[in-house]
């Protein structure tokens, strides 16, 4: 089963931007409320196509990402990644295509 999370592409083209100015990223921490849900985990590594590992700090924002001890992993499935990346593709489209149309529709309301 393929659940389709816009958020999550979101965060997706932020961790590319951030990868293509040359971070490496390869682990995805979890904390809150969502490292809770193992399907939410699963998903999240298989559409970031990264492991995951849960912060045993339920508020890591306020911690801060350089207290990693005691971190468990989640799986992340090759085949649900490729899925998710056929829909970031045709995500990336739409949105470069509803960028163009809004940018068409403020030159003519001049």
């Amino acid at each position: 089963m393929i659940l389709r999370v816009g958020r999550n592409r979101n965060i997706r083209e932020s961790m590319e931007v951030f990868e293509a100015e040359g971070h490496a990223i390869r682990t995805v921490h979890l904390g809150g409320g969502g490292k809770r849900n193992a399907v939410w985990r699963r998903m999240i590594g298989d559409v970031f196509g990264k492991d995951i590992a849960l912060l045993a700090n339920r508020d890591a924002s306020a911690v801060g990402a350089k207290r990693r001890k005691n971190v468990r992993t989640a799986a992340l499935s090759l085949e649900r990644h490729s899925v998710y990346g056929r829909i970031h593709s045709r995500y990336r489209k739409a949105y470069r295509a509803l960028n163009e149309f809004y940018q068409e529709e403020r030159e003519d309301a001049g």
